[in-house]
């Protein structure tokens, strides 16, 4: 038999001296390192005595006398989510609800609102034109045989969740209907049953069964894909989306379509002001669509001072910045103020040469004096759309 206390040293290579131990390590991937790293520092927040890596998974345990579990993120999910996860933990391995989120949104997870039960709540910024709502998630499962104590913790946690808010928000849960929620699935599984509710207290969700699922298919439990249709909110008058290339348009006709309008009719049944300027607007922009060609603005959400470099290099720091908010890697947060530093470094020459740009070309050409005043007016810290002369 084996002696255990002859594990791999170095008189095993016929290195002279005391026995030293060889550790060997699996060559791991950077995203890999860096789960490993998060792995190890939450292990010790949490009093996880072993973290090992195995045929590319990273494993934790307890103790000696409980089970490992695994980690499944970078395996399902690569860098373009970002993962919440309320494991079980007992003697079925595996288990537990999961909510991947679109790095595209900011989200956060909700800890304090988790109950007694297998669920997990996780909160999404939403963009409504100017303003910022929230849609709030959450994925429970009930094991079964269910019993009426677990039930009764469930729905008291949700109703104290709903009752907390007044402003309207969406909840979705792998559950039973209550607080005003309507079920929406409506793909059955191999039994033609609905094992699996989707609720939701407002009428913008669309199921469809997953065409591509993320593991095997269990046929109890049909795959789905939730759909929220969200509408951003939109100023009365209507804001372009595209670009109007008005020395091309039929003004001909322009002149002709506005002639053969009886303003009188059109304006003089509204009372209000405000509804006559809106008409008003709504008439002109109807007019100019019609006979103004356009095409699609190509914007890719930075300044026009940036280079190619620089959105990389911005790109990169908000990448480093959400891993290092996911696994609290202090390698991701050093790499994270090295990129910041020269993003700094990068937009001040980037800057300045479009301003020295300007200088040379505005003697020749005034339209770049105008068209730097335009870029300044859609920068939030740059015009206001409107000044006036006054003490």
């Amino acid at each position: 038999m084996k002696d255990k206390s002859d594990k791999l040293n170095t008189s095993h290579l016929g290195m002279a001296g005391d026995k030293k131990p060889i550790y060997v390590i699996e060559h791991l991937s950077p995203a890999l390192k860096s789960l490993h790293a998060a792995t190890r520092l939450k292990a010790k927040q949490k009093d996880y005595k072993f973290v090992w890596v195995k045929s590319g998974r990273i494993y934790v345990r307890k103790n000696e006398s409980t089970e490992y579990s695994t980690i499944f993120d970078a395996e399902i999910f690569d860098s373009r989510y970002v993962v919440y996860r309320r494991d079980r933990m007992g003697d079925k391995l595996g288990s537990g609800v999961l909510i991947a989120v679109s790095n595209k949104f900011t989200s956060f997870k909700i800890s304090n609102y988790n109950s007694e039960c297998e669920d997990l709540w996780v909160k999404v910024r939403i963009s409504r034109g100017k303003s910022w709502e929230y849609l709030k998630v959450s994925a429970v499962y009930l094991p079964q045989p269910l019993n009426q104590n677990t039930l009764k913790t469930y729905i008291d946690n949700t109703n104290k969740i709903m009752d907390e808010h007044t402003t309207k928000y969406t909840l979705i849960a792998d559950f039973l209907e209550l607080n005003d929620f309507k079920q929406f699935n409506n793909v059955p599984n191999c039994n033609n049953k609905f094992l699996d509710l989707v609720l939701c207290n407002s009428d913008i969700v669309n199921i469809n069964e997953c065409p591509d699922p993320i593991r095997s298919v269990d046929a109890h439990h049909s795959p789905l894909e939730i759909s929220i249709e969200i509408t951003p909110s939109r100023n009365k008058h209507l804001k372009l989306s595209h670009k109007l290339i008005f020395f091309k348009g039929d003004y001909d006709l322009i002149k002709k379509e506005l002639s053969d309008i009886s303003w009188e009719d059109e304006l003089l049944p509204l009372n209000d002001l405000n509804d006559m300027v809106d008409k008003f607007y709504q008439i002109m922009y109807k007019i100019i669509n019609k006979h103004i060609p356009k095409i699609k603005k190509c914007s890719n959400g930075h300044p026009v001072w940036s280079n190619t470099h620089l959105i990389y290099l911005l790109k990169q720091k908000q990448t480093y910045h959400s891993r290092y908010k996911l696994y609290k890697n202090p390698l991701d947060m050093a790499e994270f103020k090295y990129l910041r530093s020269d993003c700094g470094k990068l937009i001040r020459v980037c800057y300045n040469k479009y301003i020295s740009n300007i200088k040379v070309e505005i003697g020749k050409n005034p339209k770049y004096f105008w068209a730097h005043l335009s870029n300044k007016r859609k920068e939030s810290f740059g015009l206001p759309p409107s000044m006036f002369l006054g003490m």
